[in-house]
């Protein structure tokens, strides 16, 4: 705004005026915590202001009938197995993070230690930490397409890391296999949350502590 904060008297009207012009809770929120830092930092007093309310995402996933269609359909497109190791309840910071050495295909397991995030210069940042406690896990490979899908890479290129292009690309081509085949659009955390459905089905029969334990879910509000 190019203005001083000492100069702004009415910052309700500032806010309301962010409202007006589309500006999202989110921003508005994140932004205002930034002003009050900042006024706390030269020791000027926060005004009480009313913040917009913020409105609960409506997450998206797909069915156990709708994942065996979008297996089907992902099977041989590059970003096939990324796809299908969310599907297994993977992050998308755990799924940039995996290395071939996690992968265990003879007893078909995937141990997830590690993730990577995008940093401010838009460039992967590795961790050997998770997201939580209970994300450090090992969880069965379930689905058949994702083993044959990481025994058909070459062992001399199973090396480093499983997935090596573009992060952003993963969400756009899932997105877009959905919307081709007429799915609801998850993105990477919609088939995360869509690993619970296929648990739960009949076909599987896990309980519902064996989904939080290989989900990595510290509750039930997954």
């Amino acid at each position: 705004m190019k203005k001083k904060i000492s100069d702004i008297d009415d910052w309700q009207a500032v806010i309301n005026a962010e409202v007006k012009d589309g500006l999202s809770p989110k921003s508005i929120r994140n932004n205002w915590g930034l002003v009050v830092s900042a006024m706390g930092y030269v020791g000027q007093p926060v005004p009480q202001v009313q913040l917009p309310a913020m409105i609960p995402a409506t997450r998206t996933y797909l069915d156990n009938d709708q994942v065996k269609i979008f297996v089907a359909a992902i099977h041989g497109h590059p970003c096939e197995i990324p796809a299908l190791l969310a599907l297994h309840s993977l992050r998308r910071s755990e799924i940039l993070g995996l290395t071939w050495d996690k992968i265990d295909l003879q007893s078909n397991t995937i141990r997830v230690e590690g993730s990577a995030v995008i940093g401010p210069d838009g460039k992967l940042t590795y961790k050997q930490t998770n997201k939580t406690r209970k994300s450090r896990r090992v969880i069965p490979i379930m689905i058949p397409a994702l083993h044959d899908a990481l025994n058909a890479v070459p062992k001399k290129d199973r090396v480093g890391l499983v997935y090596q292009k573009s992060p952003n690309l993963i969400w756009e081509q899932v997105n877009y296999i959905c919307r081709k085949n007429g799915l609801p659009e998850p993105g990477v955390h919609g088939l995360r949350h869509s690993f619970a459905t296929i648990s739960f089905s009949s076909d599987v029969g896990m309980t519902e502590r064996e989904v939080m334990e290989i989900g990595g879910w510290e509750s039930q509000q997954v």
